[in-house]
């Protein structure tokens, strides 16, 4: 008997290139929902962009909160996390600049960290409950610790940085 190419390894091969061609489409390709892309007010660090001041928020004597709006109401602003954009207006006839960094609405708890809202947010003490903190350290030491040691939380599941 003679042996076959055509009938024992192209249906093999047509087989590899499918189940290739398909693990490409879901990796890289689309998933059948196509993303819009919004429009980005701050796409170019060395232009100045005018953007009117909507509220200005005075938080202590010091520190002000600014709320800019934006050219649409489908506009996002574009500034990667953490970093700030450098503000320039006429304050009394004088240019003032300065740095700010914007921040967005926290929906959560806000406050000083207490026994109930460790307890309403934080999982109960258990041995495979692991708390990791990182904060100022007079805040762990004398808001966090305490107060999950009431919670019955053992040292060894918590862990600071």
């Amino acid at each position: 008997k003679s042996f076959d190419l055509t009938q024992s390894v192209i249906p093999g091969l047509v087989a590899v290139f499918v189940l290739v061609g398909t693990v490409f489409y879901f990796l890289l390709g689309s998933s059948g929902e196509k993303t819009k892309k919004l429009p980005v007010t701050l796409q170019d660090p060395t232009v100045k962009y005018p953007l009117p001041l909507i509220r200005k928020e005075e938080i202590s004597h010091d520190t002000k909160k600014f709320r800019f709006g934006l050219p649409s109401a489908s506009h996002i602003l574009g500034l990667p996390v953490g970093q700030h954009v450098y503000l320039s207006a006429k304050v009394n006839g004088v240019l003032a600049v300065r740095a700010y960094t914007p921040v967005s609405n926290w929906s959560y708890s806000s406050g000083f960290v207490t026994y109930d809202m460790i307890k309403d947010h934080l999982p109960a003490a258990s041995n495979d409950a692991l708390i990791v903190l990182c904060g100022p350290a007079p805040m762990i030491q004398n808001a966090c610790l305490p107060n999950l040691e009431k919670l019955g939380h053992r040292t060894e599941n918590i862990f600071t940085y």
